[in-house]
């Protein structure tokens, strides 16, 4: 049987309901079992990023893609603890890489386009969220994030278009209502 894999398993429960401290032994019980598990490895990075423990993160992240080059999410992982830790820089070339193996990971593409608007490159930002809507035209994150460029640029009258498109789709989603408010004045 292969009991790394269940110990892998349990951690991602353990994970969803907040056990993490127990998470993490049930991922080190895996690693010692069978230290090339690539999956445990980059699941111990996100509990740790969980944990707010950057470098032990970063340090999973890089283990991964040393046990595994192609595992595409370890570059997506990376780059959102450098985007969150504020190497924006950085985090474009982690987004990248990830879009090389998946040209449609609308996730990667908002984070992409995101980081643009963050570090004031707007083109390129409206045409990662045109890229990213061309894939889910209802995808509520990349409307909001290319709302926000859209006012950063004083186009206030098309970002006001998207976030009633935002609200139209889901009346509950308060970023819309609150960014909304902002294009109006």
């Amino acid at each position: 049987p292969n009991f790394y894999e269940l110990h892998n398993n349990i951690a991602i429960i353990l994970q969803k309901i907040g056990k993490l401290d127990s998470a993490i032994e049930h991922l080190n019980e895996a690693l010692l079992i069978n230290p090339s598990f690539t999956e445990a490895i980059h699941n111990l990075g996100s509990l740790y990023k969980e944990l707010g423990d950057f470098k032990k993160a970063y340090d999973c992240f890089e283990s991964t893609l040393k046990n595994d080059s192609n595992y595409f999410e370890a570059h997506r992982s990376i780059g959102n603890l450098q985007m969150e830790m504020g190497f924006l820089d950085l985090s474009l070339i982690s987004f990248k890489k990830v879009l090389e193996f998946n040209p449609n990971y609308i996730e990667v593409l908002n984070n992409l386009g995101s980081v643009y608007k963050d570090l004031g490159n707007f083109d390129e930002s409206l045409e990662v969220f045109e890229r990213a809507l061309a894939i889910n035209p209802n995808y509520l994150e990349v409307l909001n994030n290319l709302g926000l460029t859209l006012i950063e640029l004083e186009r206030f009258s098309d970002a006001i278009v998207i976030y009633k498109k935002a609200i139209a789709i889901n009346p509950n989603y308060s970023y819309a209502y609150n960014n909304y408010g902002i294009a109006l004045n």
